[in-house]
């Protein structure tokens, strides 16, 4: 009985960790969107003049916020979540083959010890 409260325990667990994946995935989606936006080179706002601290003109590119409230104001709340599915599902197939990996290696270091310890017990 106490192999399949076990077993029930880490299927709990490895559930609860796949919900995790997915919402902390769904929930910082818009910041990784705006990210690679950055990263790709997306310029919808100009960048505006400012003086540095020294005195030298310069330009300021937008930051996240920027970028965000664009999207937000162009497509609305929809638009910083598209693409989420996709990521949503790699982050559970991702958390789903970890989990499974680091239940066999577990299964595996408790095989061993019981081995060693029944080599131990012979000598």
């Amino acid at each position: 009985m106490a192999a399949s409260s076990s077993k029930d325990d880490i299927r709990r667990a490895n559930y609860a960790s796949i919900l995790i994946s997915a919402s902390m995935t769904a929930v910082t989606h818009p910041v990784q969107m705006t990210k690679v936006m950055i990263q790709v080179g997306f310029e919808p706002v100009k960048p505006t003049p400012y003086k540095t601290l020294f005195g030298k003109d310069m330009y300021k590119l937008p930051g996240l916020f920027t970028y965000a409230s664009v999207v937000y104001h162009t497509d609305g709340v929809l638009g910083l979540f598209r693409g989420v599915t996709p990521r949503i599902l790699s982050a559970v197939l991702n958390s789903t083959i970890n989990n499974t990996l680091l239940q066999k290696f577990h299964s595996h270091e408790e095989k061993d010890e019981a081995d060693q310890v029944d080599f131990y017990v012979l000598f």
